[in-house]
């Protein structure tokens, strides 16, 4: 049914149905050199209630260290709630440019959020004096909406 140039009128399923479609993922992103671990990084609240699937780390600069190990993690969570039981990590071994990679793990039994929970990403860095330092993080934590 439409009403004139107001084109169709939406159904109370539709919602969900657009959200599928049209979901973005959310995103938590740290600019410049990171020196410290950051707690608290918001990367959005739920528009639909659903389940966070995957989580992507990344950095613009790796970062190196000629003595000392360098890496990088990222914990996700729903409030004060951990969604993993492995997190994400990229580690850069003393005095090479090998990088050893971390995928992450989501727990399934904390990984449900309800629209308008938000979501926060904590950085923990290990790091002693490195050479170049790591640098431009972002989080990337897919949203799954319900059906």
């Amino acid at each position: 049914m439409t009403t004139k140039g107001q084109g169709p009128i939406l159904g109370v399923g539709d919602l969900k149905k657009l959200a599928v479609n049209s979901q973005t993922p959310l995103i938590a992103t740290f600019s410049g050199e990171i020196i410290n671990n950051v707690f608290g990084l918001l990367a959005g609240a739920a528009s639909v209630g659903g389940k966070l699937t995957n989580v992507s780390l990344s950095v613009g600069n790796r970062g190196r260290d000629t003595t000392d190990a360098l890496a990088l993690s990222a914990d996700v969570r729903i409030g004060a709630t951990s969604i993993l039981t492995t997190p994400p990590a990229i580690t850069m071994n003393s005095g090479e440019y090998a990088t050893d990679l971390t995928t992450a793990v989501i727990d399934a039994d904390n990984n449900q959020i309800s629209r308008g929970q938000l979501v926060y990403v904590d950085l923990n860095l290990t790091r002693t004096t490195p050479d170049t330092e790591m640098a431009d993080v972002i989080v990337v934590v897919d949203l799954e909406p319900n059906i």
